[in-house]
């Protein structure tokens, strides 16, 4: 009888559980929208939360709301 009331319990309380959401956000972005070449080198974010996309002519940070151009290395 204790097995049954725990193990309702707890398939109770897992019906409730989420572990994450199911809709993610994508952004997606060219040369339109400010990288300085659309081919992308690397990506990282930094410990303040900013995104910083290299290419092979420029750094761009990304804030989560528009890109900022960094540096830009002149075209060869």
């Amino acid at each position: 009888m204790k097995r049954f009331l725990l193990l309702s319990l707890i398939l109770l309380t897992l019906q409730h559980v989420n572990a994450q959401t199911d809709q993610l956000k994508f952004d997606h972005f060219t040369d339109k929208e400010g990288l300085p070449d659309p081919q992308i080198q690397f990506i990282k974010q930094d410990d303040q939360g900013y995104i910083w996309i290299g290419t092979a002519l420029g750094m761009v940070r990304y804030d989560g709301y528009k890109l900022k151009v960094c540096h830009k290395w002149s075209s060869k």
